[in-house]
């Protein structure tokens, strides 16, 4: 089926659905919606017969167009009174030639239509943050776009570049990275989706293989084989003409004697006396933006070279703009939004716009691999005596150690198990990394070594594949992958279909380093776009931030980073593993159990500061409010460099757990992970068998620790409890410090709807509650909280509560007493209705409350509230803390004070 006769079947998909759905047939999309649709589609065309194999290609493309979502983005203002809307005002007089045809390219690389429309929509609200183009006024915006890593960053500004110079921007200047292999790939991607024509080879590429002879080219100063060097030929070529709709885009590394290079050229040949500056409009685009752009001088001091290169060629300009793009956005975040240099003018702090992009519902990103689900990640526990986490650049191994070696044989049988998915798309690409060390040496070393085994075990695959089972299976390697496949892979193929492909699936595959000032090979997939390169990546520096790995199914991450953003920038797994065949099923990350642990944490500061975000923008602060919170829970890890956050403060939350009873009033309003909890739940009761009953619920004694905190682990709690101090990794933590062997389990009950849970017989308490934001509720309208103090009575008998007495206010309020065991309280919870005569919610509030409790009632789901209890302790102290970063503005901070501790 070719893509015309597909596209207009999809088509005639979508206006089914719609009418189906405006008739209430339909609620959502899903399998049995979609082969209604066929049956109703072959109905129409009872003498046209689609095979088997278009079926599932149709299938598939509707799926995309159907499942698929890309959500708003959201912005933060410096001017909330005054919306920016130009572009939308003049969007229909615009020609969008540069945007339909990225549009359309990008459709051809099957992005769905829904996506498309809100990529657009996104892409507007951005476009009308920037300047006027036309204006008469002189005008300097600066902006950050916030995405995730691998997410489709380079998408958004390609198409941001696409509408800017439809809406008349003459000068582009794209800020790529530090690296030349960065710059280099950056340099395609621009070529493929904007330019249209590859400069150095000089062909037609990309957007602009549908050329006809009036077709414009965008004037590119620089190509994929050269960064801009300032030469005759070149400079001759800058003159910026503002009657010309020819558009001159650079895409440079950021490094200071090119960005010098740059300025003096366009300074040189525009400016000319009395004239001061170039009265034409200017877009620099920043790239990992937080990535050698930010002045980590101290103040008093002339900024950074490539800061200050950076803030000159924004001034040269009447009409300027400043973007900057990163999914780490920290050192961004810690730049004072009151610095000003009487030469250089302001920094580049956000001062105009902060917009955040959340990815799409396909991408594969460190929420789901780390918060929601851990099946994709192994942990390295084998490498520290032979390969040293701090080893030296004169490393020289001889073998490699197992992990890896299983690292290495789970990519072999995904290649296979690839082949045989997608019998129509083996030139896809298939890429491993390896990001080992930071030494050029022990690189070329591990390269060596992989090499040799590489080598090894393709012959050995190809030598006994003619065998049978009981005879290959002796050879040391063939036993090996066998095992790695039973761990892996056992339940996707049986071994002998595997087998019988492995060979054919592996015997191409080439290893490479990434390009370093010693090593200049490009790793470049386009060599192989025909036959789809295979390949094993070693590499460092360059593995660290801003490559792409196309195609990549299996990882080895054994680095010690001390920073949020650059760990989170080795996730070069983030992305999208559903084209051409979905594969995030079989793909493998390994990591040492310390990093694993860090980006959960690393994954929760982002969450809470996205949250955060969304609050500062329903209030109507500024980026200059920007005294937002960027949770550090670790003490080993910190956010970014330090340099970077000179105009910072620490503000430390500090409380003594003995005696104290934690609770996690905000849950998450999500029903499937309301079903999870409920789940982990039961399977956690089920394993404890005696129970007994008292007046407010039941209670088990002296249940291990380990059975606890494996609970612990798998239940997710919100992370707004961290307001709370409910920080779940940390009071995990605190347990295995102080060897709190033995816990007591209760359940606490109420009056509500009767329930099974295993062999007993539950009475949920009742509970108010409200919308803390979309994904959160809240329990209680002001005190939030789950129970009441005599809650943690459960457990105690008579004697003991009688003579306490007065006693419990020495342990704030609670009965968890010196002697007693740690208490785990388990809470399930009926939401209740709003009362008739409770004025505290408006009519919508209370129309959506009763809604959700109706809908929870109907699918029989109870959230369930967790509280932890510590025993008093006289003789120790139980002080933990909580860390916040905050920028030098903490207007933010003091509307989000943490419980009602003061701060230490």
């Amino acid at each position: 089926m070719d893509d015309k006769t597909l596209n207009s079947i999809v088509q005639l998909f979508r206006s089914f659905y719609d009418l189906d759905f405006l008739k209430g047939k339909y609620t959502s999309y899903n399998d049995e919606v979609f082969y209604d649709l066929l049956s109703k589609y072959q109905r129409i065309n009872p003498y046209e017969s689609l095979t088997e194999n278009e079926i599932k290609e149709l299938k598939k493309k509707i799926d995309s167009e159907f499942l698929i979502f890309l959500p708003d983005g959201y912005v933060l203002l410096n001017d909330y009174e005054h919306e920016r809307d130009w572009y939308t005002k003049e969007k229909s007089n615009i020609k969008h030639f540069y945007w339909n045809r990225y549009r359309n390219y990008l459709y051809k690389q099957k992005w769905s239509t829904a996506v498309l429309d809100k990529l657009e929509f996104n892409l507007d609200k951005m476009v009308n943050l920037l300047g006027d183009p036309s204006s008469s006024e002189q005008f300097k915006r600066r902006g950050l776009v916030m995405g995730d890593v691998q997410s489709g960053k380079t998408s958004n500004y390609i198409g941001l570049i696409s509408k800017a110079v439809d809406a008349g921007y003459k000068v582009i200047i794209l800020l790529s990275g530090v690296t030349e292999s960065l710059r280099e790939q950056t340099q395609i991607r621009v070529e493929e989706g904007f330019i249209g024509y590859d400069v150095y080879n000089k062909s037609w590429v990309g957007v602009g293989l549908e050329h006809d002879e009036n077709t414009e080219i965008p004037h590119s100063i620089t190509s994929r084989k050269n960064d801009f060097t300032g030469t005759r030929g070149e400079n001759t070529t800058m003159r910026i003409n503002p009657k010309s709709n020819t558009p001159h885009i650079f895409v440079t590394k950021k490094n200071a004697n090119v960005l010098s290079k740059i300025k003096d050229s366009l300074r040189n040949i525009n400016i000319q006396p009395p004239n001061k500056y170039i009265n034409s409009s200017l877009l620099i685009i920043d790239d990992e933006a937080d990535n050698a752009s930010v002045n980590t001088n101290d103040p008093g001091y002339d900024p950074t070279r490539i800061n200050k290169e950076i803030r000159e060629i924004l001034d040269l300009f009447t009409k300027r703009n400043y973007v900057g793009f990163t999914a780490t956005p920290f050192a961004n975040i810690f730049i004072d939004p009151d610095s000003v240099d009487e030469m250089l003018g302001e920094d580049l702090f956000p001062n105009d716009f902060i917009y955040v992009l959340d990815p799409p519902s396909n991408y594969f990103g460190s929420e789901k691999l780390f918060i929601k689900s851990n099946r994709n990640v192994q942990l390295i526990k084998d490498s520290s005596d032979y390969f040293p986490l701090n080893h030296k650049k004169d490393w020289d191994g001889h073998e490699l150690f197992g992990s890896l070696t299983e690292a290495i044989n789970t990519f072999l049988l995904a290649n296979a198990i690839r082949d045989l998915r997608e019998q129509s798309f083996k030139n896809s690409h298939r890429s491993m990394l390896i990001n080992v060390s930071r030494f050029i040496k022990v690189q070329n070393k591990i390269e060596e070594i992989v090499s040799k085994k590489l080598e090894k075990i393709i012959y050995d695959v190809r030598y006994s594949s003619k065998l049978d089972f009981d005879d290959y299976i002796k050879n040391e390697n063939i036993r090996i992958l066998y095992e790695t496949y039973k761990k892996h892979y056992v339940e996707i193929y049986d071994w002998e279909t595997i087998y019988s492909v492995l060979y054919d699936s592996i015997k191409n595959i080439k290893i490479f380093r990434v390009p370093n000032e010693k090593n200049k090979e490009a790793l470049d997939y386009q060599k192989y776009k025909e036959s789809g390169l295979r390949c094993i990546v070693i590499g460092g520096l360059a593995l660290s931030r801003g490559l792409t790995l196309e195609g990549l199914t299996v990882s080895y991450l054994y680095r010690n980073t001390a920073t949020f953003d650059v760990l989170l920038q080795m996730g070069r797994w983030f992305g999208y593993r559903d084209k051409p065949k979905d594969y995030e099923d079989i793909c493998r990350i390994w990591m040492l159990p310390s990093t694993n642990q860090y980006f959960k944490e690393i994954t929760e500061s982002i969450l809470g500061l996205k949250d955060d975000l969304k609050k500062m923008i329903k209030s109507e602060l500024s980026p200059k409010e920007f005294g937002i919170r960027v949770r550090n829970e670790s003490e080993e890890l910190g956010i970014t460099d330090r340099k970077k956050m000179k105009t910072t403060k620490k503000v430390i939350h500090t409380y003594d757990l003995f005696g104290r009873v934690l609770e996690t009033p905000f849950l998450s309003s999500n029903e499937k992970t309301i079903r999870n909890n409920m789940s982990t739940t039961k399977e956690f009761v089920s394993k404890i068998k005696n129970f007994s009953v008292e007046t407010n619920g039941i209670i088990a004694k002296d249940i291990n620790s380990e059975e606890v905190i494996s609970f612990l682990n798998e239940f997710e709690v919100h992370e707004a409890n961290v307001y709370n101090y409910f920080a779940k990794h940390q009071l995990i933590g605190f347990i295995q410090q102080y060897k709190m062997n033995k816990f007591d389990v209760a359940v606490i009950m109420g009056e509500g709807e009767s329930f099974k849970l295993e062999e007993l017989e539950i009475r949920p308490i009742t509970r108010s509650f409200g919308f803390l934001n979309d994904d959160c509720i809240s329990i209680g309208r002001q005190r939030r909280r789950l129970g009441g103090k005599s809650d943690t009575k459960i457990g105690l008998n008579s004697i003991q509560i009688a003579s306490l007495g007065d006693l419990t206010r020495a342990y704030n309020s609670t009965f968890m007493i010196k002697g007693r065991n740690p208490l785990l309280i388990i809470y399930p919870i009926q939401l209740r209705k709003v009362k008739e005569d409770d004025n505290s919610f408006d009519e919508y509030e209370k129309k959506y409350v009763d809604e959700y409790v109706d809908q929870l009632s109907l699918q029989h789901l109870i959230p369930i509230g967790l509280g932890l209890g510590f025993p008093a302790n006289d003789e120790l102290t139980g002080l933990k803390s909580i860390a916040f970063y905050v920028n030098t503005n903490t207007n933010w901070i003091n509307t989000m004070s943490i419980g009602s501790e003061e701060d230490e």
